[in-house]
């Protein structure tokens, strides 16, 4: 699965074709000495064909359509707030083996 943040104030796109995948709020920021999270904010995941992410207790949070959550199922076009970040998720499945013919 590939999976889209699509910056809600600035249409900044960030890609993610593999998962799991660590986000931070700025790719570029860099980690503070003794950040228990290291500069991550959230990790997203495709666990049994649903995007999920978890916060990873950083400083302001992380929310899903304006709700903080600790895991959340994420669905098209839901919000992400990483901080004060607002994203549009956006993700492409990829076609399942068993389209293209190959085994499993």
């Amino acid at each position: 699965m590939t999976v889209e943040l699509v910056g809600v104030a600035d249409s900044e796109k960030r890609v993610f074709n593999k998962l799991p995948a660590l986000v931070r709020t700025n790719p570029a920021e860099t980690p503070r000495e003794g950040s228990p999270e290291g500069g991550y904010r959230c990790l997203i995941a495709e666990v049994d064909d649903h995007l999920v992410v978890w916060d990873l207790g950083a400083k302001g949070g992380t929310f899903v359509n304006g709700v903080p959550v600790v895991k959340a199922t994420l669905n098209m076009s839901d919000t992400l707030r990483l901080g004060d970040r607002e994203f549009s998720v956006r993700y492409h499945e990829e076609p399942h083996r068993y389209l293209l013919g190959l085994r499993c």
